[in-house]
């Protein structure tokens, strides 16, 4: 089994650093938070490559108000442009946390993921499954999106289970508790009661 290399993305510069050194192999990667001071001694960061490609990684990603976004991948590439980190992730599973505790897993074939100071756009596809773990509903989609500063997933050609129905329709609007949404294109939906008594 693969080792998992965990590590918080600040910078993807300060990262790529770290990696240009040597040091990938360690399980726990530190990641500075200022690409134009590296807390590495001795690094030039003129002369830091500004894309690299990774497998069995697990990116973890603070975002505001107690919030954290966290993928397991199994490969995958990330670019900085700027300010503007894009992760491309093949193989996804993404945990969103609040305050500490996991409120939603989603699993996706592949994503793409961008990263502007601690705002998270992220675009996923192929077999997506979002499981809400407080009630556990689901929500299975072709495509799913979600901006961090927005708290709300849009979702095309979903079935979503949940509270005793399953609706299915084109287009989709989704709080991250799946428990409020809007709903766009043909809507289907049946109610599902408890199994008859024998």
């Amino acid at each position: 089994m693969p080792i998992m290399r965990y590590l918080t993305i600040g910078i993807l510069v300060g990262m790529i650093s770290v990696l240009v050194l040597g040091c990938a192999g360690r399980k726990h990667v530190s990641v500075p938070t200022e690409p134009d001071k590296p807390k590495a001694p001795g690094v030039n960061p003129t002369s830091l490559q500004d894309k690299f490609t990774f497998s069995d990684y697990t990116f973890e990603v603070p975002l505001a108000a107690g919030r954290s976004w966290s993928a397991e991948v199994k490969s995958g590439k990330a670019v900085r442009v700027g300010e503007k980190q894009v992760l491309t992730l093949i193989g996804v599973v993404c945990h969103l946390r609040e305050q500490g505790k996991e409120k939603l897993t989603v699993n996706a074939d592949k994503a793409t993921a961008v990263l502007i100071g601690k705002t998270l756009r992220t675009e996923m596809s192929g077999h997506v499954l979002a499981t809400e773990l407080t009630h556990q509903q689901r929500l299975q989609a072709v495509t799913m999106r979600w901006t961090s500063t927005e708290n709300r997933m849009h979702a095309q050609y979903f079935y979503w289970a949940g509270q005793g129905v399953d609706l299915s329709a084109d287009q989709g609007s989704f709080s991250t508790d799946l428990t409020e949404a809007t709903f766009r294109g043909h809507v289907r939906m049946a109610t599902v009661g408890p199994p008859a008594p024998h």
